[in-house]
């Protein structure tokens, strides 16, 4: 998300797990100044890794429900 809320949350994984590496992914649009200095590494996620990991446009759930992904989204 990149909040700074998420900051105790990774000192406490290094604190715990010292032998750990702490890398977090940055949304599209985010700085996440604080969160990038409290990780061990950071890397930006960009449009390419959205696109790429996206379901199919429809989705055949249990029961022959289907879910379809919004235009908006494609």
């Amino acid at each position: 998300s990149g909040y700074s809320d998420f900051i105790p949350s990774i000192e406490a994984v290094q604190t715990v797990y010292p032998d750990k590496q702490v890398k977090i992914i940055i949304p599209l649009g985010r700085r996440a100044e604080l969160l990038k200095a409290t990780a061990d590494s950071y890397m930006k996620i960009k449009e390419k890794h959205l696109r790429s990991s996206l379901f199919e446009q429809k989705i055949i759930v249990e029961g022959g429900n289907p879910i379809v992904c919004p235009p908006l989204w494609r």
